[in-house]
C-alpha cells in the first residue's frame, strides 16, 4: 500500500491504492451512487454482485482520513465459450469525487487492478466504458457484434414480412416473469453457447425485483414466451424502457435466451405494449440463427465491437493458455507446444511492447497489445490483418482464421 504525497498531485494523506474494507462498503455504494446516479437508485441495488460483501477485496480505493475519494470496482467472472472457461475481470464504477479529480487517481487504480488481475492469472479485463483514460492504458474496442437500432415502423415492416411465413404451429404466447420461472430461465441461459457462468443463486440476485425503481435509468422487466401451457417456457427477454426526449422512449433489449423464434415473438409483444420510439439491441456475430431470422425478413444491423466496452489483455501468454482447449478443438494445434507467444526483444523503455506469435515454424509479429486484443476477439481492420499476416495459405494465416475471433457474450445482467 502506498500513500499519495502532496508532491504527487497536491492532495496529502491519501491512503491507497488499497482494497476496500467491509466496514466501508456502504460508503463505496454511496460514492458510486453520488457520481453516477445522484438522487437515483442505489448502485448497491443495481450491481449486487459487484457491491457484495464477499467482493470487497476486489474493490480498490483511495481514501483520505477515512473518507473514500476514488473507487474502481472489479468483479471476477467466467465466460464460457462453447463450454471452455475464460476468466475475466469485469471493471466498472470507476469514479472520483469532483474535488479530487485531475490528479490521476482513477488511472492509478485501474492500473493497479490490471496488475492484480495479471497476478491472479486472469488474462482479460472487460471494462464498461470507452473513456480516454482506458485507451491511454492500452484498452481497445474489440469483439464481433451486430447492432440494431430500429423505429416502430421498421419493426412493423419486419413483422409484415415475417407473418407471411408463419403457421399456427409457430405461434407462442407471452406473459410477465414470475419467481417460479427462475430455474427454467437459468436453464435456458445455461444452454447458450457463449455466456457468463451464472449460478442459480447469482441469477436470483441479478433479476430486478424493484419495479418502482429504475435500473440504469430505465424501467426493467422480464417477459417469457411459452407454448400451449404457461409453464412451458421456451424463451425470455429482458428489457429496459427509458425516456430519451420529451415524449420519446427507447426500448433496449438487455438480454435474451432460448428458442430464437420465440425471442423474436417476445420482443414483438413488448414493442406492442410499450410503443417505443426507438428499439435497440446487440446480437453477437456468432448467433447466426437469430441473425438469419432477422435479416431474412428485412432487418439489417451494423457490424461493431462490443458496444460501450473496452478490453485489456493483462497477459497474452496467460490468455492463450486459458484458451488452449478452445484453440485445440478448433485448430488441432497445442498451445505451449505448437503455438507460443512472447514479448519481442529489443523494445526500448517507453516504446509499445511488441509480441511474437509462433505458429508451428512460422513467426507472426504483432505490433501492440491492442492489435493482439483485436486479433483474438475481433475488431481488427482488414488492412491491419494483412500487415500482420498476409493472405497466401500459410499455416499461420490458416491458424488465425480458424482460432479467432473468440466470441464474446453481451454482458446482459452480468454488466458491471
Amino acid at each position: 500500500m502506498a500513500d499519495a504525497s502532496a508532491s504527487e498531485g497536491g492532495i496529502p494523506r491519501l491512503d491507497g491504492p488499497r482494497s476496500l474494507m467491509i466496514e466501508e462498503l456502504a460508503q463505496a455504494v454511496e460514492l458510486s451512487t453520488e457520481v453516477f446516479y445522484p438522487g437515483g437508485t442505489s448502485m448497491g441495488l443495481q450491481f449486487p454482485l459487484l457491491f457484495a460483501p464477499d467482493n470487497v477485496g476486489q474493490l480498490r480505493v483511495f481514501s483520505e482520513g477515512g473518507r473514500l475519494v476514488s473507487l474502481v470496482g472489479c468483479l471476477h467472472q467466467t465466460i464460457l465459450v462453447e463450454g471452455h472457461p475464460l476468466p475475466v475481470g469485469s471493471i466498472g464504477s470507476v469514479c472520483t469525487r469532483p474535488e479530487y479529480q485531475g490528479h490521476g487517481l482513477a488511472r492509478r487504480l485501474v492500473s493497479d487492478v490490471f496488475g492484480r488481475l495479471r497476478a491472479a492469472g486472469i488474462p482479460v479485463a472487460l471494462i464498461s466504458g470507452d473513456r480516454g483514460l482506458y485507451k491511454q492504458l492500452g484498452c481497445v474496442e474489440a469483439g464481433c457484434f451486430e447492432r440494431f437500432e430500429l423505429t416502430g415502423d421498421d419493426w412493423a415492416r419486419f413483422l409484415t414480412s415475417r407473418e407471411r411465413r408463419r403457421t399456427l404451429r409457430d405461434e407462442v404466447s407471452c406473459r410477465p416473469f414470475e419467481e417460479r420461472d427462475l430455474p427454467v430461465l437459468h436453464e435456458l441461459y445455461r444452454r447458450e453457447p457463449v455466456r457468463f457462468f451464472r449460478s442459480l443463486e447469482q441469477f436470483d440476485k441479478l433479476v430486478w425485483k424493484h419495479p418502482r425503481l429504475k435500473r440504469l435509468l430505465g424501467d426493467e422487466r422480464i417477459v417469457v414466451a411459452y407454448r400451449e401451457r404457461p409453464e412451458r417456457v421456451s424463451a425470455y427477454v429482458i428489457t429496459r424502457v427509458r425516456a430519451v426526449q420529451a415524449g420519446l422512449t427507447r426500448l433496449h433489449i438487455v438480454e435474451y435466451a432460448g428458442v430464437r423464434d420465440a425471442v423474436i415473438d417476445t420482443i414483438g409483444t413488448i414493442i406492442g405494449e410499450t410503443s417505443p420510439s426507438v428499439i435497440t439491441f446487440t446480437v453477437p456475430a456468432n448467433d447466426g440463427q437469430l441473425l438469419d431470422l432477422l435479416t431474412a425478413d428485412g432487418l439489417s444491423g451494423t457490424r461493431c465491437t462490443l458496444p460501450g466496452h473496452t478490453l485489456f489483455i493483462t497477459d497474452p501468454g496467460t490468455l492463450l493458455a486459458k484458451l488452449a482447449s478452445y484453440i485445440q478443438e478448433r485448430t488441432g494445434m497445442e498451445v505451449g507446444k505448437e503455438v507460443l507467444i512472447a514479448e519481442a526483444p529489443g523494445v526500448s523503455e517507453g516504446q509499445e511492447t511488441r509480441w511474437n506469435l509462433r505458429v508451428g515454424g512460422e513467426l507472426v509479429e504483432i505490433p501492440s497489445r491492442q492489435h493482439f486484443t483485436r486479433l483474438v476477439f475481433g475488431g481488427m481492420t482488414p488492412q491491419d490483418l494483412e500487415s500482420i499476416v498476409p493472405r497466401g495459405g500459410t499455416a499461420a494465416r490458416r491458424f488465425l482464421e480458424q482460432a479467432f475471433p473468440v466470441p464474446l457474450p453481451v454482458p446482459g445482467l452480468n454488466y458491471v
